[in-house]
Order: C-alpha cells, then sequence, then structure tokens
C-alpha cells in the first residue's frame, strides 16, 4: 500500500489493524496542523505540543475502539483537540479572590455584603438575558452548560443533529457575551471604586 496517497480513512482501517506505518502517516499530516491550532489559543508551545502528542498517542492507544472516527478523521482529529485545549484552558483559569482576602492595607472599599449585592445583581442580569432566547436555545444552553452534558447527548436528547446543537450553543455565547459585556464591566468598575 502506498501510505502517502492513502485517504485518511483508508489509513484508519490500516490503524485498526495495528499498522504502525499507517498511523505515522496520520500522524505526520495532522500533527504540524494540530499543533498550530492549538499555539493559537494556548500561548505556551510545550503545553500546545503536550496537548496534541496525549491527542495522538490516545488515538493509537483506543484504536480498536474508535469506530465513529473512520467517517471523517480531520474532523475528529480536530473536535477532539479543541475539547483537550478547552479542558487545559478551564484547568488554568485563575481563580477569583475577594478583594478582602488578597489586600490587608485597608484599601478594600467592598464589604462582604457589597460583594454578594453585586454578585446577585450580575446574576439576576445573565438570567434576564438568557430569558431572551429562544426556548429551544435556552434549553440547549442549560443542558450544555448547567447539566455538563456534551453536545452529542443533548443532540440525542432534544432529537436534534450535534451541528444544530452548536449552532445553538454558538448564538447564544455570542448573544450572552454581547449583551452582558458592558453590564460586567459596570459592575466591575463599581466593584473596585
Amino acid at each position: 500500500m502506498n501510505y502517502k496517497q492513502a485517504s485518511d480513512i483508508e489509513l484508519w482501517e490500516y490503524c485498526q489493524k495495528d499498522d504502525i506505518k499507517a498511523y505515522n502517516e496520520l500522524f505526520d499530516r495532522y500533527v504540524p496542523a494540530l499543533y498550530r491550532q492549538a499555539t493559537r489559543y494556548i500561548r505556551n508551545e510545550h503545553d500546545a505540543e503536550e496537548i496534541v502528542m496525549d491527542l495522538m498517542f490516545n488515538i493509537w492507544e483506543k484504536r480498536s475502539r474508535l469506530d465513529n472516527m473512520g467517517e471523517n478523521v480531520k474532523a475528529y482529529l480536530y473536535r477532539s483537540l479543541h475539547n483537550r485545549v478547552i479542558n487545559h484552558l478551564q484547568r488554568k483559569k485563575p481563580k477569583i479572590v475577594a478583594i478582602e482576602e488578597i489586600s490587608d492595607d485597608g484599601f478594600a472599599t467592598t464589604s462582604g455584603t457589597d460583594h454578594q449585592l453585586i454578585c446577585n445583581e450580575l446574576s439576576q442580569a445573565f438570567e434576564s438575558k438568557l430569558a431572551q432566547l429562544s426556548p429551544q436555545r435556552k434549553q440547549v444552553f442549560k443542558l450544555c452548560r448547567e447539566e455538563n452534558l456534551s453536545y452529542k447527548q443533548v443532540a440525542a436528547i432534544l432529537g436534534l443533529s450535534v451541528n444544530t446543537v452548536e449552532n445553538h450553543m454558538a448564538s447564544a455565547l455570542r448573544f450572552l457575551r454581547n449583551s452582558t459585556h458592558d453590564l460586567i464591566a459596570t459592575f466591575i468598575v463599581a466593584f473596585l471604586f
């Protein structure tokens, strides 16, 4: 078999038959592009490389159980990378600490009650914006974000395609981001002064 000219699907079928040369060809085809994609979101090149290598190793390790990858190898690799990047960023996300907990020089002007009031108002404003979404889009958002279900699980529950769920989530996030941006900035300014 000429591995260089084989399609992704053919290579994947050979990978599932433990053909390391087919795997190496898939590796050579996709790792540079996956690495570039990862570094767009993760500024640390070492972390980006580690995520990509871990993804490719995991695919080789689970090759006999990954039946759904054969349909579109490229899409599967990019979706897997996307999920791993999100997980990585969530683990690295800085924790928010109240000013009172870190400032002992007397400059903290916000009391715990004020902080709670601001958080409550922000939460109510967010819920108000969430209520403006269409019923189906709101349901998709809540299942994904509050129930922590995958797009595939939400699609199965609601009888939608995974692409429709992805579109609903992208639209909901765009709407919420755009409509709450100014509100959040106002609360931050009020909180700091």
